[in-house]
């Protein structure tokens, strides 16, 4: 996996803090690091990448910081779980342009999928959600996907961004998604002609409400 080195920023999180500075049962002290420790890749479960891309977005932002927000709170949790084991390939170098950035995402991941290993996306916009869905259609496989949100990203619009990603995932052909579930919208901020476009289909929505009052289902 060294061919994605020049897509990623050469400064990880991690060099920014003592790793002393994490108890040994934390996971910042016991997650792997990409650019720097030495294993086996085939012992990795999960891959962490970030992608602060934010073009995507209304606010028409370029660039933020949530990757290592993020990151930031998760290295101070505890480690439980000593068989899955994670490495954190750092971030996306932003691009000169939308699109660049999403084609290095693009690549990285289709370099994780080729190990059969999970992919977890730190963003950026949501509209990323292509760059993690383009693996799967690239190589013909089957998937589920479970979007837990308080919208219903699925507006028909020119502009490709985030509130309208699903729109493309959902009805471009060839398509590879099974099964579409919609956890956690809110319906006074969700269009009705949305709904019943899923309900035709026979994919799942729950309202927030729903999912508040039976969170054990």
């Amino acid at each position: 996996m060294n061919e994605i080195l020049p897509y990623l920023e050469p400064i990880h999180f991690i060099e920014l803090i003592e790793k002393s500075a994490y108890n040994p049962l934390q996971i910042g002290h016991k997650i792997k690091v990409f650019q720097h420790d030495q294993f086996d890749i085939d012992t990795i479960d999960i891959f962490i990448i970030g992608c602060g891309e934010s073009r995507g977005h209304s606010s028409q932002k370029n660039w933020n910081n949530a990757p290592d927000a993020i990151r930031r709170e998760l290295y101070r949790m505890y480690d439980w779980h000593d068989e899955l084991k994670v490495a954190d390939l750092g971030n996306i170098i932003e691009g000169h342009t939308e699109a660049d950035t999403k084609a290095a995402l693009t690549y990285v991941l289709e370099e994780i999928y080729k190990t059969n290993k999970i992919a977890l996306v730190l963003g950026g916009s949501q509209d990323l959600t292509i760059q993690q869905y383009h693996p799967f259609k690239k190589n013909g496989a089957i998937v589920e996907m479970v979007n837990i949100d308080m919208l219903i990203d699925l507006e028909d619009q020119e502009a490709l961004n985030e509130q309208s990603y699903l729109f493309d995932i959902l009805t471009a052909q060839p398509n590879y998604v099974s099964h579409f579930s919609s956890i956690g919208f809110q319906s006074y901020y969700t269009n009705p002609a949305i709904l019943q476009t899923l309900d035709r289909l026979r994919f799942d929505c729950h309202r927030l409400g729903k999912v508040r009052s039976q969170i054990e289902e």
